[in-house]
């Protein structure tokens, strides 16, 4: 019972600290998504676009 209870748990939190530690968002790539969901929000023709082609207007 004291697995169940402690045990299990602590391996979740174990593999989701293991899988998070391979992201990383930092204020650029923060600022990339957002304008990206902005555009999304808009329903502009550029939304559907990647990245790279809008920065060679």
């Amino acid at each position: 019972m004291i697995l169940l209870n402690g045990g299990v748990p602590f391996m979740c939190f174990v593999v989701g600290i293991a899988a998070f530690t391979r992201f990383r968002l930092d204020s650029s790539e923060h600022r990339r998504i957002r304008n990206a969901i902005d555009r999304r929000a808009r329903g502009t023709e550029e939304a559907h676009r990647p990245e790279s082609r809008q920065s060679e207007k």
